[in-house]
């Protein structure tokens, strides 16, 4: 972590004093004014709002679109860096003869440009931070970027009209800044290393002296959504590897279908932005896939591991990868990605000791014949929850529609999604639990034998008793860690009845000082009497 500048000794800089008894006074923060945000919103904007437009326009003016006028492109990049930002976009098809006009929303995110702006705002909070003084608040600096960048939007949207597309104003105005102050807050807390940087240290340490039992169910719920971000992840990767593999050996097809395009090299560059553009989708589609959940490309489709259900296809030229109508026997297979992903999940909470849920449980049922597969089913299914909850939100911004036609429906169902990765993960992560005695076990005995290693030249009977004495550790260190989860929940059940008799105090002490003062008053008005 860098190191940030002390606050300056300014009148609206904290001071620090300390107290008659030697102790220092807190600190108070200091707040990074407001206006420090405008630049920051204005420099996250422009990079990926040129990128958009450019590219276009260089499409349009070196020939490639020729029959397209340059304002026109300009405003197709500007709104296509609007959908980046989850504002959707209104289309309108001029008329065929004999036909009406044909009108629909564009919803589809494109996640690539999505993650550009992501990743510029994250490093903005990074350095937001490092350069405000230790312990300041950045959040309305924060607000202020997300605001600026919405403005900027909501002109983009009034700017960029074309004649067949729009995007609403308003719209631009109240989501077109969440993302950026996301990632601002994310970047911010993750160089500080906590909240501090948000809400300042005062609220952090407030938060730090709550009751034990609300620290150990933070530390279980962050615990349990770490073990469920890693399932989540586990299918994402899932995804990426079966994309992969369908790019290695669908390489020919994706190129004669780009050929089949027929364009020169700024239309290349073109089509290179919009698949960079949509490569997350594609990721988090080829994930569904992998789930057995799959996705759809226009209504009426379905691309799943048992085969490819679709007549026609967008002329995209990485559908050409997509797998045929029926498909290889080994393609069914791709769900135990996932449940090799809910596996390492399980593996890696069983690993961080925070199940303080489970701990609960058995206090509550002493057998340890109920309390223990109550235990692994109950968190193996709260795994699988979490990570199912996080790829619907997944499914949910990678999936939308394309406005026109039969491609109103695009991408996963995102239920469908949560619900095949949740069950998934958690088959995973109860066989990883289930098995989480047997491998701290082995561990353990793998430890004590590299820490016994044998002496040179020790005889059949010296190794006999060194074997003896390894399963003699392992069952010594079972039973210290038994012993140490009694003491610590006794350690536990002490500071609960601690924290009780404390409150209990403390209503006795306000009881009694309420008394105290009814007799002060109680006393003066009857020497006012007395008088």
């Amino acid at each position: 972590m860098t190191d940030r500048p002390a606050s300056p000794a300014s009148p609206s800089a904290p001071e620090s004093s300390v107290a008659p008894g030697g102790a220092p006074e807190e600190i108070l923060a200091v707040s990074v004014p407001w206006h420090r945000g405008v630049l920051p919103g204005l420099g996250i904007a422009v990079p990926v709002l040129a990128l958009t437009m450019i590219a276009l326009v260089l499409s349009t003016v070196l020939g490639s679109f020729e029959h397209l006028p340059a304002a026109v492109a300009g405003g197709l990049g500007a709104q296509l860096w609007l959908l980046s930002l989850g504002v959707p976009v209104d289309v309108l098809i001029a008329p065929a003869e004999g036909l009406g006009a044909e009108g629909g929303v564009v919803s589809l995110v494109p996640l690539g440009l999505s993650g550009l702006t992501a990743w510029l705002s994250f490093a903005v909070g990074v350095r937001m931070a490092r350069g405000a003084p230790s312990g300041a608040r950045l959040g309305a600096a924060v607000l202020t970027a997300g605001l600026t960048h919405a403005v900027l939007a909501a002109a983009v949207a009034v700017v960029g009209r074309t004649p067949a597309s729009a995007a609403s104003p308003l719209w631009a105005l109240l989501i077109g800044g969440w993302l950026v102050c996301l990632f601002i807050a994310i970047g911010a807390m993750v160089e500080e290393g906590s909240a501090a940087a948000l809400v300042g240290q005062r609220t952090v340490a407030r938060a730090q002296r709550m009751r034990q039992d609300y620290r150990w169910a933070g530390s279980y719920l962050w615990a349990l959504l770490r073990a469920g971000g890693i399932g989540a992840l586990c299918a994402v990767l899932a995804g990426a590897v079966c994309m992969l593999l369908a790019l290695t050996t669908g390489a020919e097809s994706m190129l004669e279908a780009h050929r089949a395009l027929g364009t020169d090299i700024p239309g290349d560059i073109a089509v290179a932005v919009l698949h960079f553009a949509l490569l997350p989708n594609l990721v988090l589609w080829a994930s569904a896939w992998a789930s057995g959940a799959g996705f759809a490309i226009g209504d009426g489709t379905a691309i799943t591991p048992a085969g490819t259900q679709a007549e026609a296809l967008p002329m995209l030229p990485v559908l050409a990868i997509l797998p045929g109508h029926d498909p290889a026997p080994a393609l069914l297979a791709a769900p135990v990605l996932l449940v090799l992903g809910g596996f390492a999940a399980g593996h890696w909470f069983a690993r961080e000791g925070e199940d303080h849920l489970g701990e609960w449980i058995a206090v509550r049922l002493p057998s340890r014949w109920l309390s223990a597969p109550l235990v692994i089913v109950l968190s193996s299914v709260l795994i699988g929850a979490v990570a199912g909850a996080l790829m619907l939100l997944l499914g949910a911004v990678s999936s939308g529609s394309l406005g026109l036609g039969a491609l109103t429906e695009v991408g996963p169902d995102p239920a469908r999604l949560a619900l095949a990765v949740g069950l998934e993960v958690a088959l995973g992560a109860l066989i990883a639990l289930i098995l989480s005695p047997w491998t701290d076990h082995r561990r353990a005995v793998r430890t004590g034998a590299a820490a016994a290693e044998p002496e040179a030249g020790a005889s059949e009977d010296d190794e006999l008793w060194s074997v003896q004495d390894e399963d003699e550790r392992a069952r010594q260190e079972a039973a210290s860690r038994a012993e140490a989860d009694r003491q610590r929940e006794a350690r536990r059940r002490a500071e609960i009845k601690q924290g009780r008799r404390q409150r209990a105090e403390a209503v006795q002490a306000k009881r009694q000082r309420k008394e105290s003062a009814d007799e002060r008053r109680r006393r003066r008005r009857k020497a006012v009497r007395d008088r």
